[in-house]
């Protein structure tokens, strides 16, 4: 039963403890932005030049803090091409991810469902136009 109160005592009803800092979010957030490109192209990619703004408050409705950041460059490494990519919010207020703390006490950030979900129904729509368009 302890090891159930430990548990329980870690999750995130309350905010996932103390809010953390943008050093504190900057490896995760740059991990994560790497894997979510690289899995949408073939080869490798790097994440560089990751500019950490600020962290907010925590949203409970997401899950966990949502994490600012100025600007970063997408490096892909496709054999010998190398392409550099450089990401600016369009305002902001526009989150680049979500942070929280994992059962171990360290940090990893997402995207919360709810996103995902836009994200996933938006890329079907646009595929299903692009299946229908007929070239002549």
């Amino acid at each position: 039963m302890g090891v159930i109160v430990l548990f329980l005592a870690g999750c995130q009803k309350d905010g996932g403890g103390p809010k953390p800092s943008t050093t504190d979010v900057t490896p995760a957030l740059s991990g994560y932005l790497a894997s979510e490109e690289a899995s949408s192209v073939p080869g490798s990619v790097t994440v560089d030049q990751l500019s950490v703004t600020s962290v907010g408050d925590f949203n409970k409705d997401m899950g966990g803090w949502p994490v600012f950041a100025a600007s970063y460059v997408v490096t892909r490494h496709q054999g010998v091409t190398t392409v550099h990519t450089t990401w600016r919010p369009p305002d902001s207020n526009t989150a680049v991810a979500f942070a929280r703390r994992t059962a171990n006490g360290g940090i990893e950030c997402f995207t919360p469902e709810i996103f995902q979900k836009a994200q996933k129904d938006m890329n079907s729509a646009m595929q299903k136009a692009l299946d229908n368009i007929q070239i002549k």
